[in-house]
């Protein structure tokens, strides 16, 4: 990828870095979406059980849920999707509270959705009004990860050597 960056004339680095960055940026994205679908798993089945054989309340039973899909996608996120990427190097403990602080607002935002839902519709199919909240949590979550918690060090970005 150097040879060809530095092959292009100037304009055309800069062009070159972005490709390079939005292929980077897709292929995280897509990662980061396998690691969803797993939270998702996670997220129902704890709702499920909590609900079904603790008899918890819907909407407790979901933070709690949605707690658990947390902690599993931060270890697999932190492993698989942003394992590889060169961070400003906070330590595990640091990025967990920041993915956790992130991911509050989805998490406070599908809990009012749900019970939004459950007003308006009843308990019931609170299995259903779960499928509403993902994709508020994906576009929200996969932004502050990558914005924040495992935010890249910006001259690795733009290919400058500060060495």
């Amino acid at each position: 990828m150097k040879k060809l960056v530095s092959s292009i004339p100037t304009k055309g680095k800069h062009y070159a870095r972005k490709i390079h960055r939005d292929k980077g940026v897709k292929y995280t994205f897509l990662r980061f979406g396998v690691v969803g679908f797993f939270g998702t798993l996670v997220d129902f089945a704890v709702l499920y059980l909590l609900v079904q054989f603790l008899h918890l309340n819907p909407i407790w039973a979901k933070l709690l849920a949605n707690e658990s899909a947390i902690i599993n996608n931060f270890i697999l996120n932190n492993i698989w999707t942003f394992g590889k990427r060169e961070t400003l190097k906070f330590p595990l403990w640091q990025r967990f509270i920041s993915y956790n602080l992130t991911y509050l607002v989805s998490l406070v935002m599908s809990a009012l959705l749900m019970g939004g839902l459950i007003s308006l519709f009843g308990k019931e199919p609170y299995l259903f009004y779960n499928i509403f909240t993902i994709p508020i949590n994906v576009i929200w979550n996969f932004t502050l990860s990558h914005k924040f918690t495992w935010k890249e060090k910006i001259a690795e970005v733009m290919g400058v050597n500060l060495k």
